[in-house]
């Protein structure tokens, strides 16, 4: 009688839902296993899940793993067939604008290019980076309504309610110290010049406004 072989720890997993995909992946490809799980003494949830095989199987296993992932839309393979299949512009495209991009994707649009003789040396790659990030980085303008607003509130908010003054500063101070971070980490000012100066003048006379009308209705 021939001995069956021992099961012994494969894998040990925290998450349920990867729990179970595991345990279908092997379940489709038609590897023996066990699952041992471990629960939370306090609220009885799982918190383990160890997958024990024969160590006979491990290598089909890994196959099984293997194919599955490659088969995922979002997987390396498909992700580079995709990209391969784009037109050259497309593929010129994304080298402009690489922060769009996973940089997987740049990569394969790099060699994409190379195969079609279009080939770009590390230093024009990185003057289309930074062109990139200078294009990313351009002060935005704000909302036409929302300069006008702030104006109408900040100084003559005390007409209507004291409160308005303070929505008015703060859309004043918003415009002028508001900063929007880039793919690079680097935080720079979310609007133009101008309208930060607008703003700051909105943030100063509102201010001194909010102070003149609070005065006014002491002395009333």
């Amino acid at each position: 009688m021939q001995e069956l072989e021992p099961f012994i720890v494969y894998r040990e997993l925290s998450d349920g839902d990867e729990a179970t995909n595991l345990a279908d992946q092997l379940e489709q490809g038609k590897i023996p296993y066990q699952m041992l799980t471990d629960g939370d003494d306090e609220t009885g949830a799982l918190k383990s899940f160890l997958f024990l095989l024969p160590l006979g199987r491990f290598t089909d296993a890994d196959k099984v793993l293997d194919a599955a992932a490659a088969d995922k839309p979002d997987s390396p393979e498909k992700r580079a067939q995709f990209i391969d299949q784009l037109s050259k512009s497309d593929l010129i495209e994304i080298l402009d604008n690489p922060f769009g991009w996973d940089p997987r994707d740049v990569a394969c649009a790099r060699q994409s290019l190379e195969k079609l003789g279009v080939v770009y040396t590390n230093e024009e790659l990185h003057a289309k980076r930074t062109a990139s990030l200078l294009r990313i980085r351009t002060p935005e303008h704000p909302a036409p309504w929302l300069l006008p607003l702030g104006f109408m509130l900040a100084f003559g908010g005390g007409i209507i309610g004291m409160a308005f003054h303070g929505i008015g500063i703060g859309i004043g101070y918003f415009l002028w110290c508001m900063k929007t971070t880039d793919p690079t980490g680097q935080k720079y000012p979310t609007y133009d010049e101008t309208t930060r100066n607008q703003g700051l003048f909105m943030t100063i006379f509102g201010t001194a406004a909010f102070l003149f009308w609070s005065l006014l209705r002491v002395d009333s």
